[in-house]
C-alpha cells in the first residue's frame, strides 16, 4: 500500500539578496564611522635630576591654562602653541637646546602631547615633560 500525503512541501530556495542588503548596509555603516586620522607615536621622557652639571642648553617651555606658551627663559609669550618656531629655541651658537615641557595643573594631557608633536615636526630633537607648576610660575600678565 502507497501512502499517500495530503501536503508535500516544495523545496525553497533561500534568497542572498536580504544577507547581501545587510552586508553592504553594515559595511557602509563601518566606513563611515571608522576614524581615518593618521596615528603617530610622540616619544616621551620625564626631566630627572642630576648631580653632575648639565653640559647641554636647556629651554623650559610653559603651557597656561588658556593654551598660551611661554618660553620662560627668554620671557616670550606666545598665544598659541602652534605659532612656535624653531628660531624661537636656537641659541647664538646655532645649536638646538634640550626643551623641558611644563604644564600648567590643568591643562589636558592631550594638550601637552599636541605641544610635544608640533616641537618634533618643527624640528626640535630633544624634548621631555617636567612637572605641572601654578600661578606663580607663568605670572597673571599672560592671559
Amino acid at each position: 500500500m502507497r501512502s499517500t500525503t495530503l501536503y508535500t512541501p516544495k523545496k525553497q530556495r533561500i534568497s542572498l539578496t536580504a544577507l547581501i542588503d545587510v552586508v553592504f548596509i553594515l559595511l557602509l555603516f563601518f566606513m563611515l564611522t571608522t576614524n581615518f586620522n593618521h596615528w603617530y607615536t610622540v616619544d616621551v621622557s620625564t626631566a630627572s635630576a642630576t648631580a653632575q652639571p648639565v653640559k647641554e642648553k636647556v629651554v623650559t617651555l610653559l603651557i597656561g591654562q588658556e593654551g598660551q606658551i611661554k618660553l620662560y627663559e627668554k620671557q616670550k609669550t606666545i598665544s598659541n602653541y602652534t605659532q612656535v618656531q624653531l628660531v624661537d629655541f636656537k641659541a647664538e651658537d646655532d645649536v638646538l637646546p634640550t626643551v623641558v615641557v611644563l604644564a600648567y595643573e590643568t591643562v589636558p594631557l592631550q594638550t601637552i602631547l599636541d605641544v610635544m608633536a608640533h616641537l618634533k615636526n618643527i624640528g626640535v630633537k630633544k624634548t621631555s615633560i617636567g612637572h605641572s607648576f601654578s600661578d606663580a610660575l607663568f605670572g597673571k600678565t599672560a592671559s
